[in-house]
C-alpha cells in the first residue's frame, strides 16, 4: 500500500539520495543492499521500487515485527525484498 518511493523522513531521504548519487542507474539492477533493522521495510520497499533488478535483504531481530510488516505493507517476498 502507498507509494514505496515516497520517503515521509528525512534521515531515510538523505539516505537513499546518497545511494542513488553514489551508484549509477547502470549498476542499480545488480546491487544487493542489506538494511540492519527493517522496521516498516520503508527503505527496502523504496529500492525494490525505484532500483528495478535490485535485492535487498533486511535483517531484523524482531519477528513479530517483520510479519506484521510482510501483512500491513506489502513487501515484497523473496527475490526481491
Amino acid at each position: 500500500p502507498g507509494e514505496p518511493t515516497r520517503l515521509d523522513f528525512e534521515y531515510m531521504r538523505w539516505m537513499a539520495d546518497f545511494l542513488n548519487d553514489a551508484y549509477p542507474e547502470t549498476k542499480r539492477a545488480k546491487s544487493r543492499l542489506t538494511h540492519l533493522g527493517g522496521g516498516a521495510c520503508t527503505l527496502a520497499r523504496y529500492f525494490a521500487a525505484a532500483w528495478p533488478g535490485s535485492r535487498s535483504t533486511v535483517v531484523e531481530i524482531d519477528s513479530e515485527l517483520a510479519v506484521l510488516a510482510r501483512e500491513l505493507f506489502d513487501v515484497p517476498r523473496s527475490p526481491t525484498v
